[in-house]
């Protein structure tokens, strides 16, 4: 290969700072490189191939003709001032010897040769002391959860705030966030909703074992009704039906899909009661089903009762001019059929205006001092009784009465 141009290089502690070839000074513990890349750098030979492959780093000792060490730098590329610049700590797989005086080399090396620089400036490595392992402490080993999703968190407590530290979970149903971390710091737990028997899974976090227990899922509830189903008349009204939960935390919804039929409340936890409210009835016989807590009520309501009717009897009755009394007889088409009475003559009076059923309704009458009969009604359930008064009867006019004359 061509020859390597030499330009001397300074290694450093700490920060890149170029020192003249002919510095004297000792470093201690360095840790980077800094020198001048070969004047063949850059240039390709005939068959295309660099000149110069790589660079590498040798230690010798002070006055020795073989390097300790020799280290792969590759083939850095330079910086805009020209040179090349490496922190060779991350490089070496092992360190010099805490003994005695150094002084590096870099080689460029080629396909068809090497070339070497001229020796550094002097340093030399101290021993320095192990850092103490790190070590991690979790503020618990345990956490209990519910069979519901949850989270939950703990703190990972380093010996160094350099000290890094890992978490993982085994389990797919617990996870943890974040995957690690340096120094002192929390982790969250999460686990998803247990539908099963119990569990538990162990966590790893910065070595530690950390156990997660999650409790069964709990039975299934069930709901029980005190009756499956209840009658009521044609006239509107209202019931209620106990709600029996296996548990407190049982949630249960009611609901009808008949608009004659309502219930509250429409949901409810636990042991509780439905009350249930049903229109009036204005027809048939009709039927609902009623759905509380996955469980049906079957409501029926009786046929409206067919419309009421009256008869009267007599429908007329006459009377005399003197003040007497009467009664008609109300004859209903059932016991529960209600009805009134009303009359619009002054001359009449009504022993009772309303009645249930059939019953006898008794009335008064006014002498009647007038010249003529008068009539009058009585209006019972919608039918009519005529009552008339006769006038008062005239006297008879004598009859065969003649005057006779007599002489004194």
């Amino acid at each position: 290969m061509r020859a390597v141009v030499h330009v001397a290089f300074a290694i450093i502690l700490c920060a890149l700072v170029a020192l003249p070839a002919a510095a004297q000074s000792t470093v201690i513990n360095p840790r980077n490189l800094e020198f001048d890349p070969s004047a063949d750098h850059a240039v390709l030979a005939p068959d295309g191939t660099p000149v110069v492959q790589r660079y590498d780093l040798q230690f010798f000792l002070l006055g020795a003709t073989q390097p300790v060490i020799t280290t792969n730098l590759g083939k850095p590329v330079p910086a805009a001032d020209g040179k090349i610049r490496v922190d060779f700590s991350t490089l070496l797989t092992a360190w010099p010897l805490a003994t005695g005086d150094y002084e590096a080399r870099v080689a460029a090396i080629g396909a068809s040769g090497s070339g070497q620089s001229a020796p550094s400036n002097q340093f030399s490595f101290q021993a320095i002391a192990a850092p103490p392992p790190c070590t991690f402490t979790l503020s618990a080993t345990t956490q209990t959860f519910t069979s519901a999703a949850g989270s939950g968190s703990l703190t990972v407590t380093a010996s160094a705030t350099s000290c890094a530290w890992t978490a993982s979970s085994g389990s797919a149903w617990v996870s943890v966030s974040p995957a690690g971390g340096t120094g002192t710091g929390a982790v969250s737990i999460v686990v998803a909703e247990n539908t099963g028997a119990a569990r538990s899974a162990t966590l790893t976090i910065g070595g530690q074992a950390f156990v997660v227990t999650q409790a069964a899922a709990p039975p299934p509830c069930t709901i029980a009704l005190s009756a499956t189903s209840q009658a009521f008349t044609s006239a509107a009204g209202s019931g209620s039906v106990t709600v029996t939960a296996s548990a407190t935390g049982c949630g249960w919804t009611a609901s009808s899909g008949s608009a004659w039929v309502s219930v509250s409340p429409a949901s409810g936890t636990g042991t509780s009661s439905v009350n249930i409210v049903v229109a009036g009835n204005t027809g048939a016989a009709r039927s609902a089903t009623v759905t509380i807590g996955g469980q049906a009520f079957v409501v029926t309501q009786a046929a409206a009762p067919p419309p009421c009717t009256f008869t009267l009897s007599p429908t007329t009755q006459t009377f005399t001019s003197a003040a007497s009394s009467g009664s008609v007889t109300v004859t209903a088409s059932a016991t529960s059929c209600g009805w009134t009475a009303t009359t619009g003559a002054t001359w009449l009076t009504l022993a009772s205006t309303s009645g249930t059923g059939t019953a006898t309704l008794n009335y008064a009458l006014l002498h009647n001092s007038t010249t003529s009969a008068r009539s009058g009604s009585i209006v019972v359930g919608g039918q009519t009784l005529a009552v008339t008064q006769n006038p008062p009867t005239k006297p008879a006019q004598p009859r065969g009465v003649r005057a006779n004359s007599r002489n004194p």
